[in-house]
């Protein structure tokens, strides 16, 4: 069997609907404000003639629509790739990470599939670090818990926690 291929695969994207409602309207209303700041002095007079702090709020009403189209492509693209394989477990936290990231099995503990509070355990969804452990998260709130030996933990979001905890244990039987 060719270790390259996965066992188990599992694609996650940003789909949290109050995000997503959020993230519209703050776009809207910055769009909103920037064409008022734009074509209301423009209207009235020549660039040439607009006092220093009107150019400035124009220039930066630009940059915002820009920052706020890329943070929106961002979003967009955005997904946790978990794959479990014959020579390892692999997360892939899609732009952040290049490429698959092997998680080390060597010293678990043990494995448990978890139900975790997102913005009280981890502040939210994402790569977030805590005191002896990092969570990988992209939606929802069940995951793995991988415990080490030496009291340090990651979580591994996903939406089928109990098929991929025995996936991960079933790995570490064969290694």
């Amino acid at each position: 069997m060719e270790t390259n291929r996965p066992i188990l695969e599992e694609v996650q994207r940003v789909r949290n609907p109050v995000l997503w409602t959020v993230f519209l309207c703050s776009f809207l209303l910055v769009i909103v404000l920037c064409g008022y700041a734009f074509f209301k002095p423009l209207s009235e007079t020549l660039w040439q003639e607009m006092p220093l702090f009107v150019k400035t709020s124009i220039i930066g009403a630009g940059l915002a629509i820009v920052l706020f189209s890329g943070l929106f492509g961002v979003l967009l693209q955005a997904k946790l790739i978990t794959q479990v394989r014959e020579d390892g477990l692999y997360i892939r936290w899609y732009p952040l990470h290049w490429s698959l990231q092997k998680i080390p099995l060597e010293n678990v503990e043990r494995v448990e599939a978890v139900t975790y509070r997102p913005l009280k355990d981890y502040r939210g969804w994402g790569i977030r670090r805590k005191r002896g452990g990092i969570a990988y998260t992209i939606h929802g709130d069940g995951g793995v818990k991988i415990h080490y030996r030496d009291g340090s933990d990651i979580l591994i979001g996903s939406q089928m926690p109990a098929q991929l905890a025995d996936e991960i244990e079933s790995l570490m039987k064969r290694e």
